[in-house]
């Protein structure tokens, strides 16, 4: 089972680095990537993701970059 979340926060709301509790069975990886990164990590021909992950970005362009703001 695969869960996604969507939430916006700031760096001072940051309470570490991430990585989730080993001991609970998670393994979160925080990548940061700006609209633009986004967007161009998608277009590329070839693309190592999940599709969970591919179809979060996707949402994410659809859905939220149009009234994001950097």
């Amino acid at each position: 089972m695969m869960s996604l979340f969507y939430a916006e926060v700031t760096d001072e709301q940051r309470v570490s680095s991430g990585g989730g509790v080993a001991s609970e069975g998670e393994l979160i990886d925080v990548v940061e990537m700006s609209v633009d990164e986004v967007t161009q990590y998608l277009n590329k021909p070839s693309v190592n993701s999940p599709t969970f992950t591919l179809y979060a970005l996707q949402w994410f362009l659809m859905k939220k970059a149009p009234t994001f703001s950097e």
